[in-house]
């Protein structure tokens, strides 16, 4: 059997050297238990061990170095420090294993760590007692320095509040937001402890950015509705009103010619149907007249009153608003025939095409002695013609003639 001191130099140095390794490695394994649990008997016993490790190692070392005899056999030394390499692995795993599943101040530290949002406790001094590595990250952006009591943290928040503008959302570099929160941990056990908690609010900030903006753009896009409707609200009021001013104006004038049929004692009209619409013309302004059909039966009716023919070549159109168009058109020269060519017939002309009517209306009686002008009837109808969509023209030139284009589809 061969025996440490029987050893070259070397090999002593080099199993002295293994056994300092092996002390080492239950150190580390010592501390680790230390670190993670509460003290056991294992640990003291593993305290004891590594002490005795420790003075064999420097025994041996001292052996190598002063060359004096120890008898101690080598295989001995060599599975003794095996042996405490592979012990010394055992004690950490199994510490490892017991930490993943028991509750220390390590794990509670180390899940701490792993939220995504930042906590940290103060005692009632307001010394920093525990933190997590978010908190202390998102401090020390706005401090440059390592949080140690919870009024410094409340100083970064202040500062960082008056710079930003910020109403409860601290904005970082990297572009999210945070909302810190300090309250009382509310515990008689730990009376006067603080807990600091900051939650990431980007998606919240930005969710909620957005809609104050969209609700702008509704404040506008309703603004502009607003006006709209004000402005819809007028022209429709603006073509009631000409619709009136269209319908007095016919009716007045074929009235006037009525009436001074009778004054010059034409005795070709019926009396009662000059009567009759005196009557009529009168009640516009009792307001009780009723309102005027637009059909043919009433336009050859009204001609009929003012002693007019009139004649209609072509179909009508099947549109109501084309159909009110040709009409007051109607109305219009009926009563321009009577008072300005002193005729007593009228003729009307309807050619249809694919996108629209082409109306020409003409009267007998005298030519007009200078280009026609547009008075208030002549003016009202071309407004109401280009509001549907329609043109409107009106030729002098040896004959009276009026010609309108208006589309079959109604305007909207």
């Amino acid at each position: 059997m061969t025996y440490f001191a029987e050893l070259s130099q070397s090999l002593r140095s080099a199993i002295s050297g293994a056994l300092f390794l092996a002390v080492m490695s239950l150190l580390c394994a010592v501390i680790y238990t230390f670190i993670n649990r509460k003290r056991t008997k294992s640990f003291y016993f593993n305290c004891v061990l590594f002490t005795l490790s420790l003075a064999l190692a420097a025994l041996l070392s001292s052996a190598s170095s002063l060359d004096f005899s120890l008898n101690i056999p080598c295989i001995v030394l060599i599975l003794f420090t095996a042996g405490l390499f592979v012990y010394s692995a055992f004690i950490i795993i199994n510490e490892y294993k017991i930490s993943r599943n028991s509750l220390s101040p390590l794990s509670v530290k180390q899940a701490l760590d792993n939220l995504n949002s930042g906590i940290c406790f103060s005692d009632e001094n307001g010394r920093i007692v525990l933190i997590n590595h978010t908190m202390s990250k998102l401090i020390s952006s706005l401090t440059g320095n390592y949080p140690q009591t919870l009024d410094e943290i409340k100083a970064a928040l202040e500062k960082a509040k008056k710079e930003n503008d910020t109403e409860g959302a601290y904005h970082f570099k990297d572009g999210s937001v945070w909302k810190f929160t300090i309250l009382d941990t509310g515990s008689s056990e730990f009376s006067g402890f603080h807990q600091t908690y900051a939650q990431n609010i980007s998606d919240l900030y930005e969710v909620n950015t957005r809609l104050i903006e969209e609700n702008e753009e509704l404040k506008k896009t309703n603004k502009k509705t607003r006006i709209m409707l004000e402005r819809l609200a007028d022209r429709i009021r603006e073509e009631e009103t000409l619709r009136l001013k269209m319908q007095i104006h016919d009716d007045i004038g074929t009235s006037l010619i009525k009436i001074s049929k009778i004054m010059q004692g034409d005795k070709s009209e019926d009396m009662q149907r000059q009567l009759s619409l005196l009557e009529n013309a009168i009640s516009f302004f009792s307001q009780n007249r009723a309102l005027k059909t637009k059909n043919l039966a009433d336009a050859e009716s009204k001609a009929d009153s003012m002693g007019v023919k009139l004649n209609i070549k072509g179909e009508l159109p099947k549109n109501e608003g084309a159909k009110d168009l040709l009409f007051s058109a109607v109305y219009e020269c009926l009563t321009n025939c009577v008072i300005h060519a002193k005729g007593n017939e009228v003729f009307v002309e309807i050619n249809e095409s694919e996108i629209s009517y082409n109306i020409d209306i003409s009267n007998n009686g005298a030519p007009p002695d200078k280009p026609v002008s547009e008075g208030g009837g002549l003016t009202s109808l071309r407004r109401k013609t280009e509001a549907e969509g329609g043109k409107m023209s009106v030729s002098s030139d040896g004959q009276f003639i009026l010609h309108l284009s208006i589309p079959k589809q109604e305007a909207l």
